[in-house]
């Protein structure tokens, strides 16, 4: 009997080591499983995603910031430092920022993304979704990247 008890300590414990290394891995080390967007922006598109939220922000509020944050930083790392993509994080409960509600036809606190073409008019993607995916970074990064790309070649989904 004490050898069983032994053995489920053990394994309790071997358990519970792994799942406390898991949470304490660096993001990139999660973030490189995750395949980079399959597609390229055009010399002349520019790309901004943005996290729209509110002056209260919950958990989930913060998470999907923070995976939004690492998809753009990961998908398209030069890009950023060239400026061709960009990040923008939001709070439309501000009154200078309450016409992107409009603008992007908000119904929730969510990302969108914007791609501006010079000559045209932006084109862009509510991705309300992100409040199904918050807890599945690659499920997420997934969505984050088919969006944007079916916005880069136009199609539709």
């Amino acid at each position: 009997m004490r050898v069983i008890q032994a053995l489920l300590v053990v394994a309790l414990l071997s358990g519970s080591a792994w799942w406390a290394w898991t949470q304490t891995q660096p993001t990139s080390v999660a973030a490189a499983a995750v395949a980079s967007p399959n597609y390229q922006l055009g010399p002349n598109q520019h790309l901004t995603v943005y996290y729209f939220h509110g002056s209260a922000r919950c958990t989930s509020c913060v998470t999907i910031e923070q995976l939004t944050r690492e998809a753009v930083e990961h998908g398209w790392p030069e890009l950023v430092q060239q400026g061709q993509v960009e990040l923008r994080s939001i709070n439309v409960d501000l009154a200078e920022n309450r016409h992107y509600i409009d603008d992007f036809q908000l119904v929730t606190r969510s990302v969108v993304v914007s791609l501006a073409q010079s000559g045209t008019e932006p084109r862009w993607r509510r991705l309300d979704s992100v409040w199904q995916l918050f807890n599945n970074r690659q499920a997420f990064f997934q969505y984050l990247y088919g969006e944007t790309g079916l916005l880069v070649t136009g199609a539709s989904s």
